[in-house]
């Protein structure tokens, strides 16, 4: 019959803090079990002195010699939940019996951010030995604002041989391991307490500090949210600050653009479109068109329509102008430039050869506009006297 044999390994980890890992030891020369501390370097894990906030460790339990006969083993580990966070349980006990069982669950912190691990393993074969790793845990080292030291303590409480009777194994206390993480930087966070302006500089102070929070690992991201309460406030103040007076200042700029524009030209808006002189103006008309078109679309928005409907009709007035222009010079250069060099004298003999000319003459004219016949007045007087 299978028998549930507890071993509660106590690792009580005492105020850890952010400055590396060092290990000291409470000597027991006779201890059956030690802890490790080991961190993913160089593409192994290697058993280190000091680890940094944001680091993920793990932590081994190991059989220093073989111990026979073994039915199984169950222990706590405590850690402060205040610069360590519980990252994930071995999927099987590393004792090699494959009819083992093995369960470890991570109980929540309490008041005072002891937290623990409970594991158990249990076997119902009575043959079974171990020696070397027997459980491995993972932790990440959360970020702190101050170096402190924490203290593993490893005490064997129950140790059960797989014998008829029970047998306990007895055990003497396990090496203490005094673990220290490294201070954290908490520079870039403390600077968005600062007040925010819309600059370059408070920008890449917010960009600063949510690169590093975006290199946080869920656990380390609640911790920091939880641990360093103003810190994280002010991370996603100061980003919601910035974009609100990014979105403040992008509407003073399109007020500003727009109000620029209607004053830049202000000559044109008192221009009548019956006056021929807005000719002179075309230039202007030209640059007044090509600057609104450059606009962005939010300050044409805030423009009224008056102003873009203005320039359109003097376009209209100038292209109209224009078309008087040459309608007056092809009036006085043109097919009837014969009757303005023929003196009357002359003209009075020969007007019934020109009969057909003056005739299509005075039809163009009278078909002119007031402002194309004041162009050509001399020439309207002397059709008359024709």
């Amino acid at each position: 019959m299978k028998k549930l044999v507890g071993l509660i390994l106590t690792v009580v980890l005492l105020t850890a803090s952010v400055f590396g890992i060092s290990v000291n030891a409470v000597s027991s020369t006779d201890s059956l079990f030690s802890i490790k501390v080991l961190k993913y370097v160089n593409g192994t894990y290697q058993e280190v002195s000091e680890v940094s906030a944001l680091d993920s460790i793990v932590v081994q339990v190991s059989a220093d010699s073989e111990i026979k006969d073994i039915a199984g083993i169950s222990f706590t580990l405590f850690y402060d939940s205040t610069f360590l966070s519980f990252r994930k349980q071995s999927a099987n006990c590393y004792i090699t019996d494959k009819k083992a069982d093995f369960n470890a669950r991570n109980i929540v912190a309490s008041q005072n951010k002891k937290a623990h691990v409970n594991a158990v393993w249990d076997t119902s074969s009575k043959n079974t030995s171990v020696s070397g790793l027997i459980f491995s845990f993972g932790f990440d080292v959360l970020a702190n604002t101050t170096a402190q030291t924490s203290t593993f303590n490893l005490t064997i409480n129950n140790l059960f041989k797989a014998d008829k009777n029970q047998t306990e194994i007895s055990s003497p206390a396990v090496t203490d391991k005094t673990v220290v993480v490294k201070e954290f930087d908490l520079t870039v966070f403390e600077k968005l307490k600062e007040e925010i302006t819309y600059s370059e500089e408070s920008l890449n102070n917010i960009i600063a500090a949510e690169t590093i929070f975006r290199s946080f690992n869920s656990n380390q991201a609640k911790a920091f949210a939880e641990n360093q309460k103003d810190l994280y406030d002010a991370l996603t103040k100061a980003r919601a600050t910035y974009n609100k007076l990014a979105q403040q200042a992008a509407q003073e700029e399109v007020l500003k653009e727009s109000k620029k524009f209607v004053s830049d030209f202000s000559d044109l808006w008192q221009l009548s479109e019956n006056d021929p002189s807005v000719i002179n103006k075309e230039d202007r008309i030209i640059l007044a068109k090509n600057t609104y078109d450059s606009l962005s679309d939010a300050a044409k928005t805030r423009i009224s329509t008056v102003y873009p409907q203005k320039i359109s009709a003097l376009f209209d007035a100038v292209d109209s102008f224009k078309e008087d222009v040459q309608t007056a010079e092809e009036f006085r250069n043109g097919e009837f430039k014969l009757l303005w060099e023929i003196d009357e004298a002359t003209l009075g003999n020969t007007y019934t050869e020109l009969f057909t000319i003056v005739d299509n003459a005075k039809i163009m004219y009278n078909g002119m506009s007031d402002f194309a016949k004041s162009l050509v007045s001399d020439l309207g007087e002397k059709l008359n006297k024709i």
